[in-house]
C-alpha cells in the first residue's frame, strides 16, 4: 500500500542527487522534506526506502549532462 505522498529526486549536478517528500498529511499540505546530497540515484532511493512509506512513485529530474543511466521505473541499469 502507497502513502500518496509527492515525491521527487533530483540531479542537481552529474552524479548530486537530493529528494523531496510531502510530509505528512500527505495531500493536505504543501511542505516538503529535503535529503541529500546522494552521489548515485540509487543511494538516494534506497535513503527514502529505509525512512519513509512507499510514496507510490516519483518523479526524477536528471541533470543534462547526466551519465548515470536509469531505466523508466527509476531502475539502475
Amino acid at each position: 500500500m502507497s502513502t500518496g505522498a509527492d515525491c521527487s529526486f533530483k540531479e542537481r549536478e552529474p552524479s548530486v542527487w537530493f529528494y523531496r517528500i510531502q510530509n505528512y498529511p500527505y495531500g493536505e499540505t504543501e511542505e516538503y522534506s529535503e535529503h541529500g546530497p546522494f552521489y548515485s540515484f540509487k543511494s538516494a532511493e534506497r535513503h527514502l526506502e529505509k525512512r519513509y512509506s512507499n510514496p507510490g512513485g516519483y518523479m526524477i529530474d536528471r541533470h543534462p549532462d547526466s551519465t548515470e543511466e536509469i531505466d523508466d521505473e527509476g531502475a539502475l541499469t
